[in-house]
């Protein structure tokens, strides 16, 4: 009974501190090199003295992003929580009339005129780039695992069986972000075509979950005479990288049977190192 509070405390805890951490944009880290857009309002509301600027960041810097109310969804408003002047460089500055969605701030991308083009009717904004770090819930998988060799009678094995566990760790994620637009003609009035994300990750972390294991004479230095499988609880590390959807990586760790046959299993507590496929639970 003490095993299974102990799984369900880490579980519980695990997704308190996910939702209450866990943002799908929160604090972030802007690298140098990067590039914005601001806009600031002229002597008369919406006259031609309204400019817009694009800005490219010189020194890396924290920043908040969101998607504000109102605002296509393909945009991101940024809140620099540290002061960058002297640390952004004024690359273009346009002058806008009339009405437009950019609205007021400091934003990627610009919604109204692209600042790269491909060949032919397809067009792309240039890429926006940012850094997060972030805690993190996975349902974690090990199916192979590497048990080394024990004494000179045993041979290292490798071994799969069901195993599902939860996974608590920390994120940090590479994202680079474009969007996709189509023109008829080549020139303006532009759709929207795609947004496209990026990412690379890294997590490193704890797991903790029940696993299958199987008991051989071989295994349990003859002391079996059937072979059986029997559940047994496994806890460890991982360090996962992922590629968008994808989180594959290494674990270790080590397995402890229950019952009556618990501590006859000759690999009872012992190490092993194996390949992971992990699911973010909570983004």
């Amino acid at each position: 009974m003490k095993l299974i509070y102990l799984i369900l405390g880490v579980f519980i805890c695990a997704t308190f501190f996910s939702c209450v951490n866990t943002k799908k944009y929160g604090s972030v880290w802007i690298p140098k090199g990067q590039s914005y857009f601001k806009k600031w309002q002229g002597g008369i509301i919406l006259a031609p003295a309204d400019s817009m600027g694009m800005y490219r960041l010189n020194q890396g810097a924290k920043a908040k992003l969101k998607i504000p109310d109102g605002a296509p969804p393909n945009r991101f408003e940024i809140t620099f929580i540290e002061n960058v002047d002297g640390k952004e460089t004024l690359l273009n500055k346009y002058e806008l009339t009339g009405l437009n969605s950019i609205g007021y701030g400091t934003f990627f991308p610009r919604d109204d005129t692209l600042v790269s083009l491909d060949k032919g009717y397809i067009f792309q904004s240039n890429t926006f780039k940012f850094w997060e770090y972030r805690p993190v819930l996975q349902a974690l998988s090990v199916p192979l695992k590497i048990r080394p060799r024990l004494n000179d009678s045993t041979a290292s094995i490798a071994s799969s069986s069901f195993n599902v566990g939860f996974a608590y760790g920390f994120k940090l994620t590479k994202n680079i972000y474009r969007k996709y637009y189509y023109s008829k003609t080549g020139s303006s009035p532009y759709s929207l075509l795609n947004n496209n994300f990026k990412k690379v990750s890294f997590s490193p972390g704890f797991f903790i979950g029940p696993t299958i294991v199987d008991l051989k004479a071989t295994n349990t230095t003859s002391i079996i005479k059937k072979d059986r499988s029997v559940a047994a609880l496994t806890t460890g590390g991982y360090l996962v990288v992922g590629y968008n959807e994808i989180n594959l990586g290494f674990a270790f760790g080590m397995d402890k049977t229950f019952g009556p046959l618990q501590g006859k299993w000759i690999y009872n507590g012992k190490p092993w190192f194996g390949v992971v496929v992990a699911l973010d639970i909570i983004k």
